[in-house]
């Protein structure tokens, strides 16, 4: 058994937050980590959603989100370059205005994605 501070995953794409003590890591149902408190397991797999393409040079296309959610685009430093709702499944952001560099795309809870902005395509 080993300690966990905050936060672990196991290698089949779960993840528990607040555990004190994690063992049995596999793939087997009665291995995987669980959260303390509740028995809460967190498929991460759901919580991904897909950019693309990467490097991005005009627009990044942002794919397995859902409608009602806020898409947002932060530089590095943290600041707030974009901020929209989603009308579909997924959607386009211009890029063509920020200069090459790494950004982080957010929706809404979910767990960020970086995006690297090129000029030139791959």
């Amino acid at each position: 058994m080993s300690r966990c501070k905050s936060r672990c995953t196991s290698s089949d794409g779960y993840i528990a937050d607040n555990i004190s003590l994690c063992s049995g890591i596999g793939n087997r149902p009665e291995n995987r980590l669980a959260n303390s408190e509740k028995n809460d397991l967190v498929d991460i797999n759901k919580q991904r959603f897909k950019v693309v393409p990467i490097p991005a040079t005009s627009f990044a296309q942002i794919e397995s989100i859902t409608e009602g959610e806020v898409v947002m685009l932060f530089d590095l430093l943290g600041n707030l370059l974009y901020q929209e709702r989603a009308t579909k499944d997924f959607m386009k952001i211009n890029l063509s205005n920020l200069p090459p560099a790494i950004y982080i795309i957010k929706v809404g809870n979910r767990i960020p994605e970086k995006i690297i902005k090129s000029n030139e395509p791959y």
